[in-house]
């Protein structure tokens, strides 16, 4: 029995460019790819290259971190903004509903 992904079925199908897609789906295929071109690049005769591709396996993680600075309070309600709520995980669902003001 085999089973196909949704990937493969969407191959040759046409993207927002109205194009057919050409190429793959796995971000980690094409680094790996792209990395044994690049590292046999001498090797062939008229290579082909995968142009437009980011490959992030290419780049050193920074050390640089980012984060969010906390707003003063009388900026945050003078800007229509939600408290903070400081118990928050990637699974936490945050459900704001508008409120209607009587005339």
């Amino acid at each position: 029995m085999i089973t196909l992904s949704d990937s493969h079925c969407k191959v040759g199908t046409f993207n927002t460019t109205g194009k057919k897609y050409r190429g793959h789906y796995s971000i980690w295929t094409t680094n790996t790819l792209q990395e044994r071109l690049l590292y046999l690049h001498d090797r062939f005769i008229n290579p082909c290259e995968i142009k437009g591709w980011i490959n992030g396996n290419l780049y050193i993680q920074t050390e640089e971190r980012l984060g969010i600075l906390p707003l003063p309070e009388d900026v945050r309600r003078s800007s229509g903004m939600a408290s903070i709520i400081p118990i928050l995980t990637p699974n936490t669902l945050i459900v704001t509903l508008p409120v209607c003001k009587e005339h």
